[in-house]
């Protein structure tokens, strides 16, 4: 699962205790169209590697 988000916002979110919440779209394009987004739930913030592109490691939360 590939998830866009930049350093600034992870490290934002963890120092000002803002919460994540994680919404997914399996596929960019459904019918020819834009594919729905997918809610997961509200997640924690564990870890990120490299920077263009970044990979974050979130942890889902219950």
């Amino acid at each position: 699962m590939r998830v866009r988000v930049t350093q600034s916002v992870c490290y934002r979110s963890k120092l000002m205790s803002r919460q994540i919440h994680l919404f997914v779209r399996d596929t960019k394009l459904s019918q020819g169209t834009a594919a729905p987004f997918t809610y997961h739930g509200r997640a924690n913030y564990v870890s990120h590697e490299g920077s263009v592109p970044m990979s974050v490691t979130l942890a889902l939360q219950g």
